[in-house]
């Protein structure tokens, strides 16, 4: 199950009418930025989104072992939208993982309950926000 996050727009680039790159400020000041398409945002707006870590170039290897200091926490790579995740798995079928800030649906790479409540380490190319239409 996905979950909406209530934040509000802080910035907007867009690359054509309907896609680009939003800046979100979540209640706790906390400001992630994200990737989007066929939606519109508008700075000041407030609005729910649900986000999409995209897909990563899995490693069971690099998930399970960077990680062992048991963080959580979302840290900006070079690129934009880009980030560095750490967290705990908190199901599967599909695979989610709790990163502090958010939640999210890393897919459905596992479906061993084993490893519930693992901490892990996940690669966002390009996190992706999907506004609530309402």
């Amino acid at each position: 199950m996905s979950t909406f996050y209530p934040v509000k727009v802080e910035n907007v680039k867009y690359t054509d009418e309907y896609d680009g790159i939003v800046t979100l400020l979540f209640p706790s000041g906390d400001t992630i930025d994200a990737c989007f398409w066929g939606a519109t945002f508008d700075i000041g707006d407030d609005v729910d989104v649900v986000f999409d870590g995209g897909e990563t170039n899995f490693s069971w290897e690099n998930t399970f072992s960077r990680n062992k200091d048991h963080q959580t926490g979302m840290h900006k790579a070079s690129e934009r939208a880009a980030y560095h995740c750490y967290g705990k798995i908190t199901g599967v079928n599909p695979v989610m993982a709790d990163f502090g800030l958010m939640t999210l649906k890393l897919g459905d790479w596992t479906h061993d309950e084993q490893v519930i409540g693992e901490y892990i380490y996940w690669e966002i190319g390009c996190l992706v926000a999907f506004k609530r239409v309402t």
